[in-house]
């Protein structure tokens, strides 16, 4: 009787440690899936937003550094470039350049506008 008790004992030992080591595999594996979901993919903190003609056509984490041409079937265009946490515009060919010469923004008070091709580029925070 002593010996089936011995067994018992060992048997849910054995089972405890199995479900205890099964919670931290899927905590680990929930964890990292979070991490490359938050860090690497770039979901979560400000990002630029850019409109043209009035329609969204990116939305670029500020945490990533990135570049996109921005333009129409009539040759205009902006190249929009996030480099250390700001967004700007590096390239244009419009006229005035306005929108070359704002510079880096990184707050969410801050725009850039490019009139003339209809092209808005603002901060907007992400949780």
């Amino acid at each position: 009787m002593m010996a089936e008790t011995k067994q018992k004992t060992e048997s849910e030992s054995h089972k405890r440690r199995n479900t205890i080591l099964l919670a931290v595999v899927l905590l680990t594996v929930f964890g990292i899936g979070w991490l490359v979901q938050h860090r690497m993919l770039g979901n979560s903190g400000p990002a630029a937003v850019v409109q043209y003609n009035g329609e969204i056509i990116h939305r670029l984490p500020l945490n990533r550094e990135t570049s996109v041409v921005v333009g129409d079937r009539d040759g205009d265009y902006n190249i929009v470039t996030v480099k250390d946490g700001k967004v700007s515009v590096t390239e244009a060919n419009c006229p005035d350049q306005i929108c070359v010469y704002i510079g880096q923004i990184s707050t969410v008070e801050e725009v850039i506008a490019c009139l003339p091709h209809g092209m808005i580029v603002y901060i907007e925070e992400e949780g």
